[in-house]
């Protein structure tokens, strides 16, 4: 049996002056809904998906560093992804983000 190989891709998603600190920016990269943002400078990029109830998490909030789903108000490190208060108990599946030229790249893993 053949295991698929991975591609990685690398995905426009914006230019970097679009991306404002403290913000929560959804965008459509390779068929995924994700959420871009930054937090004290660090690009971070997960799953438009709060793993509680599937909420839309760029419908929540960016403070001090922490995301909040607007649903129930689950919170996350949107950098490590990790889950930071109930009613969510699971991780935020993260993305690798890329700046060149002024602009913004997401990295996406696909099997072949």
């Amino acid at each position: 049996m053949s295991h698929p190989s991975i591609t990685r891709r690398r995905v426009f998603v914006m230019d970097a002056a679009a991306l404002a600190p403290d913000e929560l920016h959804p965008v459509s990269v390779a068929g995924r809904e994700l959420v871009l943002c930054t937090v004290e400078g660090q690009l971070c990029a997960f799953d438009d998906a709060c793993p509680h109830m599937n909420w839309p998490l760029s419908y929540g909030f960016l403070e001090d560093g922490v995301v909040y789903c607007s649903l129930h108000m689950a919170s996350f490190d949107p950098c490590s992804g990790r889950c930071l208060g109930p009613p969510a108990d699971r991780s935020l599946t993260l993305y690798e983000v890329e700046e060149d030229g002024g602009a913004l790249y997401v990295i996406i893993d696909e099997e072949e």
